[in-house]
């Protein structure tokens, strides 16, 4: 029995008998265009061509009369002569050759959307409106391409779809943003220098004028004369800008609040805001102390002061009148063997000057064999600048000192010149600290730089003064 191959859906199917392709055709499966192959054909064909086999002739009616019998002997030679010799057989049977009913716009129509989205994205990156809607059809696209059995090319363009506007998005913000930062700093120094080449430039400040050169004659006895220590004298000009001295009164409200009267309550002894319930001393751990906040306290103040800091920290006290004291306190809560040296390595910085000039203080009172007086003074805490300020007063003090001599031994007119001179000195002075560092301003830095000038311009000037006296 001949065997029959169909191509069904792009495959090869079969073999067949001649009663399943009967089944087949009756059920609609295979129509005259579906293609078989058989081993006698020996190619590919339609079911046209057996179409006889598919659908037997009906039965013709007895009264119709039959054609003529065709003789066996010419049917046989016609059919021997198509076999004379018969073409081999194929092992495997070729496919048909027949157009492709696979379909590619899906896949062409996305790569084309998605090329023209980088390109948008390229040229302007910031308009989201342009190049989002062309990834989202060509992603569509891509799955429609897998749909239709294109599988490398919509793997390939939903991936494409996926990953490359992220990367090339993050790629351009970055080096655009770099570029336009790096633009912008070199408009603003090409602008910066073209204001300096165009723009005038101001004309230095005119440097004040020496002061006046002391042409008196000074008598010859007060040149001879010995000056007095000058220390004891009070500065009588100091003409200090009010800028530099304005927070003088805030500072020493916070740092020199002096207890002078044992017994009464004062803003250092007191409690004061931050101060924990029954604690005398709350500025010995928030503050550094003054030497005049120490020098106020007698020995029996300075003792509490003392083991209150230790008692903060938790420390154990043998002596029961201390013990007493404090375990009244709520926020007293000793340690178990808890020493002074444990308690004081949980001082803090503050703490650890303020314990430092107490005991100095303390054992001064005592009069505690080689303690030095006034030694907790060196110690304490000073406003900076102080001591620049002290060289300064002792400077004026020797220069007021000079000019009260030379005063003493002048006529009317000349010291009329004399005071005349002074004022003009003076106001060269204040000119050429002002040249020097500029507008007063706040600071310590400030401070210590104004005294500092204004020392080396007092030195000068007696120096000028003892130079005229000797001539």
């Amino acid at each position: 029995m001949e065997k029959y191959y169909l191509h069904l859906t792009n495959e090869q199917k079969g073999p067949f008998t001649i009663g399943q392709l009967q089944a087949r055709w009756r059920a609609g499966e295979i129509n005259l265009n579906t293609q078989f192959w058989t081993k006698v054909g020996g190619k590919w064909e339609t079911m046209e061509a057996i179409l006889d086999l598919l659908e037997p002739p009906r039965p013709v009616p007895a009264s119709v009369p039959l054609s003529p019998a065709v003789p066996l002997a010419s049917a046989f030679s016609k059919l021997s002569a198509k076999y004379v010799n018969p073409p081999a057989a194929p092992t495997n049977p070729p496919k048909p050759v027949r157009p492709s009913e696979v379909k590619q716009g899906a896949s062409i129509g996305g790569w084309l959307c998605f090329g023209l989205g980088v390109l948008f994205m390229y040229f302007s990156l910031w308009s989201f409106i342009l190049y989002l809607p062309l990834f989202l059809v060509a992603f569509i696209l891509a799955i429609m391409a897998l749909a239709q059995k294109r599988i490398g090319s919509g793997i390939s363009l939903l991936l494409s779809c996926l990953v490359v506007p992220a990367v090339l998005w993050i790629y351009l913000g970055a080096t655009r943003t770099a570029k336009t930062i790096e633009s912008a700093a070199r408009a603003m120094e090409q602008e910066g220098e073209s204001m300096k080449t165009q723009a005038p430039q101001p004309p230095a400040p005119p440097k004040p004028a020496p002061p006046p050169v002391l042409a008196l004659t000074i008598p010859s006895g007060l040149a001879a004369s010995k000056l007095p220590d000058p220390a004891s004298e009070k500065p009588a000009i100091s003409d200090v800008p009010k800028e530099v001295d304005a927070d003088t009164s805030k500072l020493q409200s916070q740092q020199s609040e002096i207890a002078a009267v044992p017994g009464k309550a004062t803003p250092f002894q007191g409690r004061s805001s931050g101060g924990m319930d029954g604690e005398r001393y709350p500025r010995t751990r928030m503050f550094f102390l003054s030497a005049e906040e120490v020098e106020g306290l007698n020995a029996d103040q300075l003792r509490y002061a003392i083991n209150e800091m230790y008692a903060r920290h938790g420390a154990e006290f043998k002596n029961p009148e201390l013990k007493g004291q404090f375990e009244k306190l709520p926020w007293y809560q000793p340690v178990k063997k808890r020493s002074y040296d444990d308690a004081e390595l949980l001082f803090s910085a503050i703490e650890t000057q303020n314990i430092k000039i107490l005991g100095l203080r303390r054992d001064e009172l005592k009069g505690k064999p080689g303690i030095v007086p006034g030694a907790y003074k060196e110690s304490a805490w000073q406003r900076p600048g102080t001591k620049e300020k002290t060289a300064v007063d002792r400077a004026n003090a020797e220069l007021d000192h000079l000019y009260n001599q030379l005063m003493s031994s002048l006529g009317a007119q000349q010291q009329k010149t004399l005071r005349e001179e002074k004022l003009v000195w003076i106001k060269w002075r204040d000119q050429e600290i002002t040249r020097l560092l500029g507008e007063p301003r706040g600071g310590s830095g400030y401070r210590m730089d104004y005294w500092e000038t204004m020392l080396a311009l007092v030195q000068k000037r007696t120096a000028e003064l003892k130079s005229a006296r000797r001539r």
